[in-house]
């Protein structure tokens, strides 16, 4: 298996990977360079492994969240890999539960994390109209 050193900055919606590298000394100059121009966050390295099929990289889990269109969490709980991990290019999924609100899997550092990243999705999706209704999906 190969593994690459993935740089990355922020936290939740303002995480992003800054560079990827084969060596991690290129990793730990990019961060230097990175740390002198200063920021609001400070760099950090992280070890993917890669050509290794849908993995969740090293720091982060999958999550299970239930939110209601209002915001309100019914439901939240590290999961296990039984339900298997999202397949999209986001490491997200969502399906509807019968409480007028949908049940989240999302991959996360923190269930604090998964929540956040849940909430941003609650809203795009009430922005945009797509929030189901009781008479679209009957219990």
């Amino acid at each position: 298996m190969k593994t690459v050193f993935v740089v990355t900055q922020g936290d939740y919606s303002d995480y992003h990977i800054t560079g990827i590298y084969t060596k991690r000394e290129l990793a730990q100059a990019a961060v230097e360079h990175v740390e002198k121009e200063g920021g609001y966050y400070s760099p950090s390295i992280e070890e993917w492994i890669v050509d290794n099929g849908p993995t969740i990289p090293h720091s982060y889990k999958l999550y299970t969240v239930g939110m209601q269109r209002d915001g309100s969490v019914f439901h939240s709980e590290e999961d296990t890999f039984g339900g298997g991990l999202p397949d999209d290019e986001e490491r997200f999924s969502y399906s509807w539960f019968p409480l007028d609100g949908w049940s989240f899997k999302v991959v996360a550092k923190t269930m604090q994390h998964a929540i956040k990243i849940v909430n941003e999705k609650r809203i795009q999706l009430v922005a945009n109209n797509d929030w189901p209704t009781r008479k679209q999906y009957p219990s």
